[in-house]
């Protein structure tokens, strides 16, 4: 400190003296004075972090129009080959043609082409643009919530195939991503007709959902499966939306696989592959998104088991664009023309390996693929440090000198390849071969080992290669992700008619202080034109009137026959129409009180044990004995007979989500039933309601209502 920290001038000095003569008179003990000292830091304060993801899209359908190939006079011609496989069966990767892409995936092609891009240009039928994050990076510029549909087709026959790709954004934190399937899906019949019934096929359900295939795969936003991109999910339509309607629906980050039903594809995927050899069902290692372990800025990738050993197994992956050729990467063992390179640090906790094993996703000439790896082992370091991985290298057979012990080049499902350290790629695969994918791999399958590795910087000829994948998107970065569907080419009549209706979406949570098992969501059952049995036998009920007998906005706990009500929600009007609507409906056993609002107007029933609404009769039962540990909750959207729309979404109980969360009905009652929801502490039902149309179409047969049982 400078000396003038402690001067003092006469003014201050005689201030001070004056304390201490006040003080000292007060006691009445003579003079004293305590020692004392205040530093300030002014203007503290605590602002909460944002998360909020910005969704774009672009939708492309295929229906073999002529135009599709660019046969216009202002269109580019794209060389457009169908696949000429077994009915009802799909191309393979390896059955693809020089130099073509596979659409709609390259493992499931009906048709390759030769300029996917043109042709996906040809076949657009809508978008729309993410503009990213706002100026100050906190909200998302672009945001699709309630958006219409985007897959919207009543002719498809065999041979059709579409695709969503949907270019993603977190505004500003990291996050874990699920796409899911909110709402369920309808799938209807139709009525058979009779070349329908004559099928072999046609049997019980809706075939539809059997015949259609689809798929989900972690994309680099060019619409097409390339690279390390392989399917995260993929089956019937079915099956598909099953997984995408379950819990929070599927991480898009990368893929669980069981040891059993491992495919070399799976080692070089783009993404976040776990693998469980441990065969308990756990998946032990990951790759979370890290602060930099020398204290550097930016987040990378960490490859962790969290301090326990595992024999489980976890890689990373990007594709490589532009993919080099082995030729140019081993035309010089020490120096060659292209260079293949990332960074590694083995954490303080690393067992035996680090960097451990790089893989290699390689295309022939011929369009033949493989999947091959190199281990690396400098030891467990002693001092942690960043090291660069020249993987160039190991590829012309010249690995670093700490490459040690010397291991061979293995391609997956076909043994090793010539001698330890001292294969050249090129002589297995050809100059002319391209490394497509480039994957870091870490753990121990036989003993066990404690991961604790880091990866970053991928570079191709030193161009950077994007960020090696983690479980947690980062922050204000692109990154998307792809659905597709198609009808195999086959005779195709027991699907005539049939029809499926279905939301996608996406849902994300905070990384931090989060494992990314997603939040417990509860499960919900719907159903149409009828009542639940929640509903018929109810304890009690709330009711949302668009318009009620008093021709004004109406709500209710109970009934009109006899409930609590309030007829002014908004003023001497009527519900607003094609408006969102927030309600909150709750059930408090401790209070025994149950009350509804909406607008900022609530309405309560203050004893929900004494059989009326407050002295008048209800004809509900309530509950005599108090509210149980546990009841039954149904939401019912109720729609009269002219043009009114109801609608509810994004309804959450006691903060859980549900999956699905909506239901909507044009005529009659739609429901969804959540049974068994905890109510030892207050059952609280929020979401949106709005109703779709005309206020002068309401009837009093438009209204939402709450069930209890």
């Amino acid at each position: 400190m400078s000396e003038d920290k402690f001067s003092l001038s006469r003014r201050k000095a005689l201030a001070a003296l004056g304390t201490i003569g006040v003080a000292s008179a007060g006691a009445g003990l003579g003079t004293s004075a305590y020692f004392s000292d205040q530093e300030t830091f002014e203007n503290n304060s605590l602002t909460a972090g944002t998360l909020d993801l910005g969704v774009g899209y672009s939708v492309h359908y295929s229906n073999w129009m002529p135009n599709e190939s660019g046969l216009a006079e202002d269109a580019n011609g794209v060389t457009v080959n169908m696949y000429d496989g077994p009915a009802g069966t799909t191309g393979t990767a390896s059955e693809l043609s020089d130099d073509f892409t596979g659409l709609p995936a390259n493992d499931a092609w009906l048709i390759e082409v030769d300029d996917p891009d043109q042709f996906l240009d040809n076949t657009q039928t809508s978008e729309l643009t993410n503009a990213g994050c706002d100026d100050e990076g906190v909200g998302a510029l672009t945001n699709a919530d309630g958006e219409s549909a985007l897959v919207s087709l009543d002719d498809v026959k065999p041979g059709d195939f579409g695709e969503v790709t949907f270019d993603l954004e977190l505004c500003t934190n990291p996050g874990y991503v699920w796409m899911n399937n909110p709402g369920g899906y309808t799938a209807a019949e139709n009525g058979t007709t009779e070349p329908e019934a004559d099928d072999p096929d046609e049997g019980e359900g809706v075939e539809l959902m059997d015949v259609v295939q689809a798929a989900v795969w972690l994309d680099d936003g060019d619409n097409y499966q390339d690279g390390g991109e392989s399917p995260l999910l993929s089956g019937s339509l079915g099956s598909v939306l099953d997984a995408l309607n379950s819990g929070n629906g599927v991480r898009i980050d990368g893929t669980n696989v069981p040891a059993a039903d491992v495919t070399p594809a799976d080692f070089t995927r783009t993404g976040v592959t776990r693998i469980d050899f441990n065969g308990d069902g756990n998946y032990d290692s990951d790759v979370e998104l890290a602060a930099d372990p020398a204290g550097g800025g930016g987040k990378v990738a960490h490859a962790t088991s969290d301090g326990t050993a595992t024999a489980d197994y976890v890689t990373t992956g990007v594709s490589l664009d532009p993919a080099p050729t082995l030729g140019d990467l081993t035309d010089d063992p020490s120096n060659p023309t292209t260079t293949l390179t990332y960074e590694y640090y083995g954490g303080a906790n690393n067992g035996n390996s680090a960097p451990d094993e790089v893989y290699l996703l390689i295309e022939e000439a011929d369009g033949t693929r493989n999947v091959v790896y190199h281990t690396s082992n400098d030891g467990a370091p002693t001092g942690q440090t960043w090291e660069v991985r020249n993987v160039h290298r190991e590829i012309a057979g010249n690995p670093d000198p700490e490459d040690n012990p010397n291991y061979n080049w293995f391609e997956i499902g076909g043994g090793s390849l010539g001698s330890a350290d001292g294969t050249d790629l090129s002589d297995v695969y050809g100059d002319d071969a391209v490394v497509l994918a480039m994957a870091a791999g870490r753990g121990t399958t036989g003993g066990g080992d404690v991961l604790d590795t880091y990866y970053r910087n991928p570079q191709v000829g030193g161009e950077s290669a994007g960020s090696f994948p983690t479980s947690c998107f980062r922050g204000e970065t692109d990154f998307s992700a792809a659905f597709a569907w198609w009808v195999p080419v086959d005779h195709g009549n027991e699907i005539q008619s049939d029809s499926v209706e279905f939301d996608l979406g996406f849902y994300t949570e905070q990384c931090r202080h989060n494992d990314g098992e997603g939040m417990a969501r509860l499960e919900g059952t719907t159903g149409s034109g009828d009542f639940s049995e929640t509903s018929y036998q109810k304890a009690l009920g709330t009711q949302i009137a668009g318009e009620g007998g008093s021709s004004r906005g109406e709500i209710q706990v109970h009934t009109d026959a006899g409930g609590v009500e309030d007829t002014n929600v908004f003023g001497n009007g009527s519900m607003p129409t094609d408006t969102d609507i927030p309600f909150t409906v709750e059930l408090d056993p401790n209070a025994e009180t149950a009350s509804i609002t909406v607008n900022g107007v609530t309405v309560t029933d203050d004893d929900v044990t004494d059989g009326d609404a407050n002295g008048v009769s209800t004809g509900d039962s309530e509950y005599p004995s108090g509210v149980p540990s546990e009841v039954d909750v149904a939401i019912n959207a109720y729609s009269g007979p002219t043009a009114i729309t109801t609608v509810v979404k994004d309804v959450t109980i006691s903060g859980s989500g549900i999956m699905p969360d909506n239901i909507s009905s044009q005529s009659g009652n739609s429901y969804l039933e959540v049974t068994d929801v905890s109510a030892t502490g207050p059952v609280t039902v929020e979401g949106t309601i709005r109703f779709e149309g005309s206020e002068a179409d309401y009837t009093t047969s438009d209204w939402v209502g709450v069930d209890f049982r």
